[in-house]
């Protein structure tokens, strides 16, 4: 199941601040930016941080196709990249990608799990967050869903190939030997042995040989 996107707007401003000097923008509470493609110049924008920071959230961080304002003009984008600081994760700069309406673009889209899982030892392990599309910029989705609810056993997964999506607006990106791999897999949990509960069967084994031995000499002594 997709997610479609909503029309998404992103206020902006072009900026004159450029190079080591944005750091004082982001002392600001402001986030440097950049729109490029469609055969147009590259134009650097400024975004309000808290404001762009409430929309990845809102919508999970997948955005999908936006709409940048610049000013009063609105150009369709993708945001193809968002950096954040290795430290705080605070955000450093965003770069959209301008985007023909009636042409199809190639683009990453998120997998989000969805669901619940209650299978005694066993844990669901991710293998694959994202996975590549074509489609017109409208019909791109926020993300594509994997529902794991169906999963009742370990060794079960949900693969590339069972994804749920508008075939007839997307079309996946994948080599067809990568088909058939896991998005999630329910991987069986092998209980650990502590290092006590060695010793303790250790010692056990040790009392059964003691034990059988006793026994064995008293009945010798008992058939002497």
């Amino acid at each position: 199941m997709t997610k479609t996107s909503k029309k998404i707007l992103i206020p902006a401003k072009k900026r004159t601040t450029l190079g080591k000097a944005v750091k004082r923008l982001r002392k600001q509470g402001l986030t440097p930016a950049n729109i490029y493609g469609q055969g147009q110049e590259s134009i650097p924008l400024v975004l309000k941080t808290n404001e762009f920071q409430s929309l990845l959230n809102h919508h999970g961080g997948d955005l999908g196709l936006v709409y940048v304002d610049v000013e009063g003009r609105k150009e369709p984008a993708l945001t193809t990249e968002v950096s954040r600081h290795p430290v705080t994760s605070e955000l450093v700069h965003v770069e959209f990608m301008r985007v023909n309406l009636k042409e199809e673009v190639e683009t990453e889209v998120a997998l989000e799990v969805v669901g619940e899982v209650d299978v005694p030892n066993a844990v669901l392990e991710v293998i694959r967050s994202e996975v590549k599309i074509k489609a017109l910029p409208e019909d791109i989705p926020e993300h594509i869903e994997v529902d794991v609810s169906g999963l009742t056993q370990a060794g079960e997964m949900i693969t590339v190939a069972d994804l749920k999506y508008n075939k007839d607006k997307i079309a996946l990106l994948v080599d067809e030997d990568e088909l058939d791999k896991p998005v999630v897999i329910l991987q069986e949990v092998k209980e650990e042995i502590t290092e006590a509960e060695v010793e303790v069967e250790a010692d056990e084994k040790v009392q059964e040989s003691v034990e059988a031995k006793d026994q064995k000499e008293s009945q010798v002594n008992e058939d002497s």
